[in-house]
């Protein structure tokens, strides 16, 4: 997938007819590529969007969330499940996004969720409930984080601030 353009789609409600719309998401492979497989060349884009809320004021604008990043469940030959995380430093986007006419959606920006300190949230599990172990594509066991989340929605409060649910 090198150099080649790599969609996602989203399916957005429409109330007043009943049907949903399908908007393909156009991702530039530099720019969002979070991951490249050294062995056999295949990409992980940013996507997994699991929140969606109209951006207030802007026709065809959204923000979405995304999930915690890519993290596959492997299987290994004995049985044993693994949960593993591609890229461990990914968590969280906020990411906005406009509908184009031509049914594709153009991303605008991408704003990490942050602590604090500043320092950005990872998507690693927390160890209570501990019902994730996290390990890297090598299985090596990567460090919980206390500080996560994984997101699954989205929302803005009346003085412009956004909430997310885990």
């Amino acid at each position: 997938m090198s150099g080649a353009a790599v969609f996602a789609a989203i399916f957005i409600p429409t109330i007043a007819l009943g049907q949903v719309a399908k908007y393909d998401v156009h991702l530039e492979p530099r720019k969002f590529t979070l991951y490249t497989d050294p062995y056999n060349g295949n990409q992980i884009e940013v996507g997994g969007f699991s929140g969606l809320y109209p951006v207030p004021g802007k026709q065809c604008a959204f923000y979405v969330i995304t999930d915690r990043g890519p993290a596959p469940d492997f299987i290994d030959e004995g049985g044993d499940a693994f949960k593993t995380f591609a890229v461990p430093n990914f968590g969280p986007h906020i990411i906005a996004l406009r509908l184009q006419p031509n049914a594709k959606a153009k991303i605008e920006k991408m704003i990490p969720l942050r602590r604090p300190d500043g320092s950005t949230i990872s998507g690693l599990p927390t160890t209570l409930p501990a019902t994730d172990i996290p390990y890297d594509f090598n299985l090596d066991q990567l460090s919980f984080d206390e500080d996560s989340i994984d997101a699954e929605g989205i929302t803005i409060d009346p003085w412009g601030n956004f909430w997310v649910c885990d």
